[in-house]
């Protein structure tokens, strides 16, 4: 760990430098702005702190050369577990042409219409640990990425190359536990922990979007040759022995919306082919596994009455060829609703999400409040509260405090 963050020290500083020095004699001054995140999380059912930290962030634009280099550092330090850290959130440069642009650097990707759930929009891997989340994006890890945006008219197409594959971020042993269960595997079984796909061209990711802004309907076309990013127990019935590998994920997918009056109706769906699942009788296949694929689509419809915003949203993920003995049901089915209101000029934001998945029965209740105090102070609060079933995750409630400079 103090390796890792010895290396972001550098990296962060050698990128601050180039700023500095690149602007010298340039014409316009670096843009430097700042926030100071208060962050502290409280777990309802152990009935103590889960997370207090304290954030730094600035933001650096600079024209330099042809474009403009964007830097997020960020410096935390977590009062619970008495440890900071340094890294680079975001870092890119952008090259501006007559046709296309270019970004380089790390990055965010955010693909579909869904709201809060996710269908294409799987490029940039979750990081799940973060828990609860005060915005929808900081469930999501930057990537380091290539993403050109060639522009057609109205239309766009983009392109986006990813030289090294990212993992997901979650509780390896909640995720080892639950296989386990399901498979009926002994509780002293050793799991070797998952292997590390080596940063070379042929294990890289591409994705392609097309997308389309008219007068009635937008729409989106992509298709993605991409890792998937958790990984698949492989048991071997002779031995016992169980490793993880990850495997590729091709999908093609879109969406589209459109507006009537006072709604906005959205839809989107991926097929994706050839994952893989355990099964439960994995003594009668090879390694315990089997490839199949998925599709999943989702249906969304959005309604403004005077000061409010209703969006309800149904999402339906099917495993195809299904057969009874793979651990994951056949259907998962998601229901949400958001009913959200601002007050006070919109300086007060108030929003009530709910969150149904139907085959386990679990419901959520997620409300959320913002206030923009000032200019320079913004506050943030929220609950993720289990009204039925959902025990895999803690009821918690959170207040974040940010001071802009």
């Amino acid at each position: 760990m103090f390796m890792k963050r010895k290396i972001g020290i550098i990296t962060v500083t050698a990128l601050l430098l180039l700023v500095l020095v690149a602007g010298q004699g340039l014409a316009r001054p670096a843009y430097v702005a700042g926030k100071l995140t208060n962050y502290i999380s409280y777990n309802l059912d152990e009935d103590s702190n889960s997370d207090l930290s304290l954030a730094l962030d600035f933001e650096i634009e600079k024209d330099i050369g042809p474009g403009e280099l964007y830097l997020n550092p960020l410096i935390t330090y977590n009062f619970e577990v008495d440890e900071g850290d340094i890294e680079l959130k975001e870092g890119y440069y952008d090259l501006y042409f007559n046709k296309f642009d270019l970004r380089l650097g790390k990055q965010r990707v955010t693909w579909g219409k869904a709201d809060g759930l996710i269908v294409t929009n799987l490029i940039n891997p979750p990081d799940l640990k973060h828990y609860p989340v005060v915005e929808y994006g900081d469930q999501f890890q930057n990537i380091n990425a290539a993403r050109a945006n060639i522009y057609l008219g109205a239309d766009n197409l983009e392109v986006i190359w990813i030289p090294e594959f990212k993992a997901a971020v979650f509780d390896q042993g909640i995720f080892s536990d639950s296989i386990k269960d399901k498979l009926n595997l002994p509780g002293n079984i050793k799991i070797n922990p998952a292997e590390k796909l080596e940063s070379k061209l042929e294990n890289s990711e591409v994705a392609v979007r097309y997308s389309s802004l008219g007068s009635k309907y937008d729409y989106e076309l992509a298709a993605a040759y991409l890792w998937d990013d958790r990984p698949t127990m492989h048991i071997n019935p002779a031995t016992m022995k169980v490793s993880q590998h990850y495997h590729r994920l091709p999908l093609v997918g879109g969406s589209i919306s459109t507006a009537r009056g006072p709604f906005v109706f959205r839809g989107e769906t991926a097929y994706m082919i050839g994952k893989y699942f355990n099964i439960r009788k994995f003594t009668e296949y090879p390694d315990g596994t089997v490839q199949r694929d998925i599709l999943k689509w989702l249906f969304g419809i959005d309604y403004t009455r005077g000061d409010y915003l209703y969006s309800l949203q149904f999402l339906q993920e099917a495993v195809l060829d299904y057969e009874e003995n793979i651990i994951q049901d056949e259907f998962s089915n998601t229901a949400t609703l958001l009913i959200k209101r601002d007050f006070l000029r919109s300086t007060l934001s108030t929003e009530l999400n709910f969150y149904y998945a139907l085959a386990q029965e679990e419901l959520w209740a997620k409300p959320r409040i913002s206030y923009d105090y000032s200019d320079r102070v913004n506050i943030k609060a929220g609950l993720d509260y289990a009204l039925e079933g959902g025990r895999m995750r803690d009821n918690a409630l959170f207040l974040q405090t940010e001071f802009l400079f």
